[in-house]
């Protein structure tokens, strides 16, 4: 994320647009809260998320959200791709029901 920001600046800068700052990214990079894929991280009493691979873009991941003791399992994603490229895996099409 660092370092699509800073493209992003460098980018914006050449372009003339400025609607962030080095300081505002640099206090946005360290604030956030990241988790790896396939990794279950509890976000509520009953509710737990799990990142998989969308396969699209760099950095890019599902949301499989297993909510209680799995009547409910929502994955959520804006884009995917299925095809294997040089860079990526494919998406992942398999979700598990996570228990505690």
């Amino acid at each position: 994320m660092t370092l699509l920001q800073l493209d992003y600046l460098d980018v914006a800068g050449k372009q003339g647009v400025n609607h962030i700052t080095i300081k505002k990214t640099s206090r946005m990079c360290s604030a956030h809260n990241s988790t790896s894929v396939r990794v279950v991280t509890d976000i509520a009493p009953d509710i737990r998320l799990t990142l998989h691979n969308s396969g699209h873009i760099l950095g890019s991941a599902m949301s499989h959200l297993h909510i209680g003791e799995g009547l409910h399992n929502i994955v959520y994603t804006g884009d995917y791709k299925f095809a294997r490229t040089m860079l990526l895996e494919a998406a992942a099409i398999e979700f598990q029901e996570r228990k505690r």
